[in-house]
């Protein structure tokens, strides 16, 4: 069994900070639990693409999603090294693959590639939040007008961040942005990328 050290400066403030977060969580976010949304759509998820996109099915059509909010390190032939993404993917993996989920909508449905953007719940747990909060990806930049969980997912990152789990483990942490390792020649860079 391995322990983490947690320092008494980061427990001050997570018993400091906890309670205004749930706080905040609750009074941003009530109008919107998939309870009480209009917008949900049941899919079934058929393979995960990437710790961000999804194949999913309705109705004997199956198409992509890409979720909204997040950004996940992402696999580039070239570097044939992907931080993290292998751990995002492999995680959604035994979460959703072949199981049954909840598809909601912000403003914009599809993006330029023809793929749905959407949120995902299983159950009462928002996807793209738990990737967060697990350190398996970073929540993104607010992007107009696809904003309706931006503070949730900053909260969720937040979280992560304090506890370092995932990407924030000090011992192995991400050392480049998903958007900055993209824009890596791995051929020519002798970039240490762990």
């Amino acid at each position: 069994m391995r322990f983490i050290k947690i320092s008494r400066w980061k427990i001050l403030c997570l018993g400091l900070l906890t309670p205004i977060l749930l706080g905040c969580h609750a009074i941003g976010d009530a109008s919107r639990t998939p309870a009480t949304n209009r917008q949900k759509i049941l899919v079934k998820v058929e393979r995960v693409v990437s710790g961000q996109t999804l194949e999913i099915s309705r109705d004997d059509e199956t198409k992509r999603l890409r979720l909204i909010g997040i950004s996940s390190p992402a696999w580039l032939p070239k570097c044939q090294q992907a931080p993290w993404e292998a751990e995002a993917k492999k995680q959604l993996q035994e979460k959703l693959e072949g199981e049954s989920v909840w598809l909601e909508f912000d403003q914009q449905t599809e993006d330029n590639y023809d793929r749905y953007l959407g949120y995902l719940w299983q159950d009462e747990e928002l996807i793209n939040e738990w990737l967060v909060k697990q350190g398996l990806v970073l929540a993104s930049s607010p992007r107009e007008p696809n904003t309706k969980y931006s503070q949730k997912l900053a909260y969720a990152q937040e979280w992560a961040r304090i506890m370092e789990l995932g990407i924030w483990n000090w011992e192995n942490p991400m050392r480049q942005t998903p958007q900055e390792f993209r824009n890596l020649d791995c051929e020519s860079s002798a970039i240490n990328l762990f």
